[in-house]
């Protein structure tokens, strides 16, 4: 399975759920994860892998700096885990768009 797989089914299931979901790139700077959700008053950063998959060093090192300030960082690399994650933060189907 290949890593967009993953992302547009992590994208659709999320706002599904309501959330708002957006694509991410620091402006000169490496390794920002590839997805930031907002539901509910919550912010949180998701990077997206093919399974198998793994973080680059400069991906792995903004992770930490962002958790290190607070932030919910996770890295998703099947639908199973996408699934798993997005039930437990952002809850059942809602019919908001």
């Amino acid at each position: 399975m290949r890593e967009s797989e993953i992302e547009k089914h992590f994208t659709k299931s999320s706002r599904q759920r309501g959330a708002l979901v957006r694509k991410l790139r620091w402006i000169g700077r490496n390794g920002a994860p590839d997805r930031v959700v907002i539901h509910k008053g919550f912010v949180f950063f998701v990077e997206l892998k093919r399974p198998g998959g793994s973080t680059r060093i400069s991906q792995t090192l903004e992770h930490r700096r962002l958790e290190h300030h607070g932030a919910n960082v996770a890295v998703l690399s099947t639908i199973e885990e996408v699934n798993i994650w997005i039930e437990k933060n952002l809850g059942p189907e809602s019919t908001r768009a």
